[in-house]
C-alpha cells in the first residue's frame, strides 16, 4: 500500500498547481484517501478487523552497530 502516499501527494500537487485547488483542502483529501486505504490494507492482510486491531502491525527497524 506505499504506492498511495506517493499516488495522492502526486494528485493534491496537480490540484493546487493545475488545477488552483485550495492547499488546505487538497492535503486533507489526500491524507483522508492515504488512511482510508491504508486501513483497508490492513484490515486485507489481517491486521485489523472492523477497525479493531487484531495483530499489531511493527515497522521493521534498521540497527547499526
Amino acid at each position: 500500500g506505499s504506492y498511495i502516499l506517493e499516488r495522492e501527494l502526486s494528485n493534491a500537487y496537480n490540484s493546487i498547481v493545475l488545477d488552483g485547488e485550495n492547499l488546505r483542502t487538497a492535503i486533507d483529501l489526500a491524507s483522508k484517501r492515504i488512511n482510508r486505504e491504508t486501513e483497508r490494507k490492513l484490515e486485507e492482510f489481517g491486521y485489523l478487523k472492523n477497525g479493531e486491531l487484531i495483530d499489531p502491525y511493527l515497522n521493521p527497524e534498521l540497527y547499526y552497530e
